[in-house]
């Protein structure tokens, strides 16, 4: 299991109808590491637009009312497809705890993507444990950040 969150204080998620149910394992998660939280919804089953969620994380994100953000959906595809839409947004889908340590050691990834058909709630936890605990390495890796936040 990951160390102690690095750096993370505020985590913004939402969810579309299919991530509903890890809601609760997350939202404990964050609980029990003391850790603050703006929840963006959904909270029902009912058929929502994902990317409408996906862009009130970015945006807390964007506008620093957030460190992180977590985005959920059936795959975590189309939730990181909106995601990335936005400059400044490095959002990442990972469905273990190698994607998730790599994308934030090497990408810099400031938004986690999970996907409910792929991941169970234990596992969805431990995922972003590992994500909001690694740190970012700098080094060649900042270079390559700076070009994709500069849009090339």
């Amino acid at each position: 299991m990951a160390g102690p969150v690095i750096g993370a204080r505020t985590v913004s998620f939402a969810m579309d109808h299919r991530g509903v149910c890890l809601r609760p394992a997350l939202m404990d998660f964050l609980r029990r590491k003391g850790l603050g939280y703006v929840d963006r919804g959904t909270g029902k089953e009912e058929p929502v637009d994902y990317p409408i969620y996906a862009r009130l994380v970015v945006h807390d994100i964007l506008e620093k009312n957030a460190d992180f953000g977590v985005l959920i959906c059936a795959t975590g595809i189309g939730m990181a497809m909106a995601a990335n839409r936005f400059c400044g947004i490095r959002a990442v889908t990972a469905i273990n705890d190698e994607m998730a340590e790599f994308s934030r050691r090497h990408g810099h990834a400031n938004v986690l993507c999970l996907g409910s058909q792929w991941v169970s709630a234990k596992a969805a936890a431990a995922i972003l444990e590992v994500f909001l605990s690694t740190p970012f390495e700098g080094g060649r890796h900042a270079r390559r950040i700076k070009l994709l936040d500069e849009g090339h």
